[in-house]
This record gives C-alpha cells, sequence and structure tokens, in this order.
C-alpha cells in the first residue's frame, strides 16, 4: 500500500532516502535538472538546501511503499500579487498573438480547455 505523507522537516532516514531516489532518477536518465552521473554529495546538497527551506512557500511530500520511500513531489508557492494563472509556466516565451495558430490563442479557449474551431 502507497501511503503519502507531508514532510515537514526531515530525519536522515527521509533524507537518505530522498537522496537514494534522486541518484536512481537522475542516473537512469530522468531529466529533472541534474546531469548524469550525479554524486552522492551533490544529491545530499540538494536534499539538505530543500529540508531548510520547507515551510513558508515551499512543501514537500513523499510516497512510501512499506517504509521505503519510492517518489516524492514539490510545491513551491507563489506568494506574488502578479502571478501567472495555474498551469502555465511563466518562464516559457509568448508568441505575438497576431502569429499564434487560431486554435491555440487563449482568446478561443472553453471552460474545459481548448475548443474546436471551426474554419
Amino acid at each position: 500500500m502507497v501511503t503519502i505523507r507531508q514532510v515537514t522537516s526531515a530525519d536522515q532516514t527521509t533524507v537518505t532516502g530522498l537522496c537514494e531516489l534522486l541518484l536512481d532518477a537522475v542516473n537512469g536518465g530522468a531529466s529533472v535538472g541534474f546531469l548524469a552521473p550525479l554524486s552522492q554529495q551533490t544529491a545530499r546538497e540538494y536534499w539538505d538546501n530543500v529540508v531548510r527551506a520547507l515551510g513558508g512557500n515551499l512543501y514537500l511530500w513523499v510516497a512510501e511503499v512499506d517504509g521505503r520511500l519510492v517518489g516524492s513531489v514539490q510545491l513551491e508557492a507563489s506568494s506574488k500579487q502578479n502571478r501567472s494563472p495555474p498551469g502555465r509556466d511563466p518562464k516559457a516565451p509568448r508568441p505575438f498573438r497576431q502569429s499564434r495558430p487560431r486554435h491555440l490563442d487563449p482568446a478561443h479557449v472553453g471552460s474545459r480547455g481548448f475548443r474546436q474551431i471551426d474554419r
């Protein structure tokens, strides 16, 4: 059975599990912001920094199976008044409206996502 729990402070066992998870992902080819081969020291420094930053706007959850850490997810909540709408990458470039294909123009987005545009 999978158990999900929020991490508000981490003990050695949790940090070690997070390091093992990150090492396995990166050295297995996952694109998560690190290049393989990832060292144990780099993984440890990363998770130590994450744990120190928990609280405020940074949240961390882990998934465990039979007491073994098998996944994690982080959420950094925006505190900006002018933050981007949910689901939009604020750093992604946006083309001028005139150059957007009409079916991708946000002005043509329905309440449930993109809708079919008659051409």
